[in-house]
């Protein structure tokens, strides 16, 4: 008869030891994390998953993972079989999103019978589904006639490749850097730190004098704003009523070989007002060869492989990675679209477009490099100042990205971007050779010693977030004369 090790010793694993004891089986004792903390609970020893007793050749000894939170369950399968566990009990991850294997799909009702108390039989089959993970494509909607609908990452999404047209101001612009739209949506939405009026200035007038046949008046500036804003609450009532507006009108864009990203054909405002919104990914309209591109799928499996053994967390913006047991965000996404709008502003301002060439970036983030490969396509100078493991290795050919590694500081920099951690490791001489500093996910003590050290000051509070059980704030920090406040 089986015997059950219950991996989670909190208010979970203390009602499936009393359902599982009720049923007739034993219950050995927890593995829990906290191992350090306590030697027992509801009256069995706890263990980390290190210290489990010898359990010899007794085949029917079970693991079952009583964590409440299933969306862990995988992972906390994984690190057990690393560990040499075998019959582990648990939800697979891909039942919860809906495309699981028979097997799966057996281990997950086992699972809940088990909880339920259903199962009071003194022998069953536990399903191995160690070797199940499969590659599911999480992006394509459709395909028909060698097109594709499917979602985007936000990042890889472009404004129109305009070549030799007075429209190349404007051009090859990434949707996250598109200021102008993407600030007059959320001032529509209600944020006081946007305004409607670069977006009228610097694009409507802009286009409007390319055309040359409109006068631009107050009441022109009026009706615009009218008509964008009546635009504005139709999407606001599509995302609310009928969200597959966004997939049946999907914009239309077309693979930049060179570039490596999507330009844009048409649907600019459909795209902004989604990144506007905060999305991650939006229905594009492409042509099934162009898709095949983007994904890369003599890579997928490759990538697959240095998943599976990967113990952190990491962004993979490719439809096979969208979700996965090791897909955390942890902010990184809010980040983005910080990052993008106020140094695309910025740099706008000064150079009369949204142009990153030249602009220098030291990015010393464990973010396995997706944020240096967005910007290297936007077309910045990045260097990592952290030797690649295996998983950036993979992902930088996964994505077809040639990033610069470095192991000390670059002169001239404009922004250095550091964990706040890796902080504390810097150097006052490192500090001050950038013109921007960025502390992600730094504790205000590393916040006021960065400062102190590298005579910085805050220019801005970017984001506040908890990253596991610590608060955590973002910091952009700059040099006394410095400038600070955005447009």
């Amino acid at each position: 008869m089986w015997k059950f090790i219950l991996y989670g010793a909190a208010s979970i694993g203390g009602i499936v030891k009393d359902t599982l004891e009720s049923c007739g089986y034993d219950v050995m004792g927890y593995i829990d994390k906290r191992a350090h903390e306590m030697d027992q609970y509801n009256g069995r020893p706890v263990w980390s998953i290190q210290e489990v007793p010898e359990i010899g050749d007794d085949e029917e000894i079970a693991v079952y993972i009583s964590v409440k939170n299933v969306f862990e369950h995988e992972k906390i399968a994984r690190q057990l079989t690393k560990a040499g566990f075998r019959n582990l009990i648990y939800k697979p991850y891909n039942v919860l999103l809906g495309n699981a294997s028979n097997k799966e799909k057996e281990l997950a009702q086992l699972y809940d019978d088990l909880f339920e108390g259903c199962l009071k039989r003194p022998e069953f089959n536990i399903p191995d589904c160690t070797h199940e993970a499969s590659l599911h494509d999480y992006a394509l909607i459709s395909k028909e006639n060698g097109q594709v609908t499917a979602y985007i990452p936000v990042e890889y999404i472009f404004t129109n490749d305009y070549q030799d047209d007075e429209m190349e101001k404007w051009g090859n612009v990434s949707i996250p850097c598109f200021f102008t739209h993407i600030n007059f949506f959320r001032s529509l939405d209600g944020d006081q730190n946007c305004s409607v009026m670069p977006y009228l200035k610097e694009y409507c007038e802009f286009t409007a004098q390319i055309e040359g046949k409109i006068e631009i008046t107050a009441a022109w500036r009026d009706n615009v704003i009218a008509n964008r804003t009546h635009i504005f609450e139709q999407m606001s009532e599509a995302l609310q009523l009928d969200p597959l507006f966004f997939v049946r009108n999907a914009a239309t864009a077309v693979w930049n070989r060179k570039g490596k990203y999507f330009n844009l054909t048409s649907g600019k405002h459909r795209c902004t007002f989604l990144a506007a919104k905060g999305n991650k990914y939006i229905p594009l309209y492409i042509s099934e060869a162009d898709y095949e591109e983007f994904v890369n799928l003599s890579e997928v499996n490759y990538v697959k492989n240095v998943v599976d053994l990967y113990d952190g967390t990491v962004v993979i913006p490719n439809p096979y990675f969208y979700r996965g047991v090791h897909n955390r965000d942890f902010g990184e996404h809010s980040f983005l679209l910080w990052f993008s709008r106020y140094f695309g502003e910025k740099l706008f301002y000064g150079k009369g477009k949204v142009d990153f060439s030249g602009f220098r970036v030291v990015d010393r983030t464990n973010d396995e490099g997706h944020l240096a490969r967005y910007l290297y396509r936007c077309g910045s100078q990045v260097w990592r100042w952290k030797q690649p493991d295996e998983m950036e290795k993979a992902l930088n050919r996964l994505f077809d990205t040639e990033i610069n590694y470095i192991s000390q500081m670059k002169e001239d920099i404009d922004v250095l971007i550091t964990e706040g951690q890796t902080a504390l490791e810097l150097s006052g001489n490192d500090l001050s050779e950038a013109a921007y500093v960025i502390l992600k996910s730094a504790t205000e003590a590393v916040q006021k010693h960065v400062c102190e050290m590298g005579a910085l000051k805050i220019g801005k509070v970017i984001d506040s977030m908890w990253k596991g059980t610590v608060f955590y704030r973002s910091y952009l920090l700059v040099k006394p004369d410095g400038e600070t406040d955005e447009r």
